[in-house]
């Protein structure tokens, strides 16, 4: 597939979502709520295509929630928990229009990864162009691999267990979306779009379920 048809590439390259199976919060269509601020929930993600000057594309996918319903720590539930939350994967496709690398964007920018080793790409690319992005439960952060995702110290931790495999449609964000600035309380489409959130590091799969256990900061 070229270039020339950038709504088909997002089509292509719709990431394989799996929630866990006690996710009680479902994605709301992001154009609705912003043109209308009507909830309105479907079974799609948000896209956006970039080409890049060099050949290539980068592919961003936008999940949007009502809530999040936070985390439990010390038997405390809802701890961290805010109204508004949008999650983001961006996929970078080479030249040649094969993945290059899947960027995943769980918490603040101190968690954001990015995977590009070609064995582990392998490992998470279903038919070798979607990727699979497990959603935790409660903060909807994303990655590529199920279970539990240790945090600062043990806590906080993020976990898809027994995670539930959906089909989501892609609505093609047009451009007064796009250039958003703010959704709710939270950042906008614009900013999440400029080319400093990929400056991320580069993790194995194997590493990634403890890399933050010995980051000290505060909960997010």
């Amino acid at each position: 597939m070229s270039f020339s048809d950038p709504n088909a590439l997002l089509v292509k390259h719709t990431p394989v979502y799996y929630t866990a199976c006690n996710e009680a919060e479902e994605p709301v269509n992001l154009t609705t709520y912003m043109r209308s601020a009507l909830c309105e929930k479907d079974k799609t993600v948000s896209g956006v295509c970039q080409l890049l000057p060099t050949a290539g594309a980068l592919l961003h996918y936008f999940l949007f929630f009502m809530r999040d319903t936070g985390m439990s720590i010390f038997g405390i539930n809802g701890v961290g928990g805010h109204d508004y939350d949008i999650e983001q994967v961006v996929i970078e496709l080479g030249a040649d229009a094969n993945v290059k690398a899947v960027f995943y964007m769980p918490h603040s920018a101190s968690e954001h990864f990015c995977v590009s080793d070609e064995a582990d790409l392998n490992m998470i690319l279903v038919d070798g162009v979607r990727p699979r992005v497990y959603v935790s439960h409660g903060k909807h952060a994303q990655y590529p691999v199920p279970g539990t995702v240790r945090r600062y110290l043990g806590l906080a931790n993020d976990t898809c267990k027994l995670p539930v495999r959906q089909e989501f449609g892609v609505t093609v964000l047009d451009k007064d979306i796009r250039d958003s600035v703010s959704i709710g309380t939270f950042e906008g489409i614009k900013k999440r779009l400029e080319p400093a959130v990929l400056n991320v590091p580069t993790v194995r799969i194997n590493l990634l379920r403890n890399r933050m256990l010995c980051k000290l900061r505060l909960y997010q």
